[in-house]
């Protein structure tokens, strides 16, 4: 199917709306009109930018904001395509509209905060398997952290995933879960600093969190920004 360029192109002059919300309110009129067919096949993000005069953070935002609402699906490898009229329409809360808005503004600017990935489908993904576990997993789970005898399930399969012989030798009681990546640092760190000031040294390219681990584990940060190879220091502990 051919889309024509009129469905993206007519909104984005509207003064006062954020350019990516325009094109989105575009085509999702364009979807509701029927004008966008289901499983047709929108232009790719690159094309699509270049074609109507934006960024391609405009029309990626664009597309990611109603796939977070159920109107379009993005498969990897084969595009972003509207979705078929059974699939279920979520609306999608003020407050991460206002964080699109910040997103938008900061388009522009390149930092190593944090990674940034294009969503091709997994920010769906993610939402769809939350709302499945909300829905299945036990109040009792939901309402307290694991705890040892309830982890140990997961421990186990991570003991039958490591190697021995590479790693040493362990016991299924050896082995901690971490409540995501971040929890992990902080934990990683609080087993290894010593003393009232433990020093951590970084680079410019490493990753925010550890900053913010560090923080959190009353260490001081040596290095990032201005440091040359070979007049600093680097001790990890002191």
């Amino acid at each position: 199917m051919i889309v024509p360029d009129t469905i993206f192109k007519s909104p984005l002059g509207l003064a006062g709306k954020s350019k990516f919300k325009a094109l989105a309110q575009a085509i999702r009129e364009a979807i509701v009109s029927g004008q966008l067919a289901p499983e047709a096949k929108l232009p790719p993000v690159r094309d699509l930018a270049y074609q109507i005069g934006v960024t391609p953070g405009t029309v990626a935002r664009a597309y990611q904001l109603l796939t977070e609402e159920g109107r379009l699906i993005a498969v990897v490898g084969r595009g972003t395509f509207v979705a078929g009229a059974q699939r279920s329409l979520r609306p999608v809360s003020p407050a991460l509209l206002a964080a699109d808005d910040q997103m938008s503004q900061a388009a522009e600017v390149a930092h190593l905060l944090s990674p940034k990935m294009p969503d091709l489908g997994q920010g769906q993904m993610i939402r769809d398997a939350m709302h499945h576990l909300a829905d299945t997993m036990p109040t009792e789970h939901l309402l307290r952290y694991p705890d040892r005898r309830t982890d140990l399930a997961a421990r186990r399969a991570v003991a039958a995933y490591l190697d021995a012989e590479r790693v040493g030798a362990f016991s299924v009681d050896d082995i901690v879960t971490a409540h995501g990546g971040q929890s992990a640092v902080v934990m990683i760190l609080q087993t290894i600093l010593h003393g009232a000031r433990p020093v951590v040294a970084v680079d410019v390219l490493s990753y925010g969190g550890f900053r913010s681990a560090d923080a959190m584990c009353r260490a001081d940060v040596v290095g990032g920004r201005g440091m040359r190879k070979g007049r600093t220091r680097w001790p990890l502990r002191r």
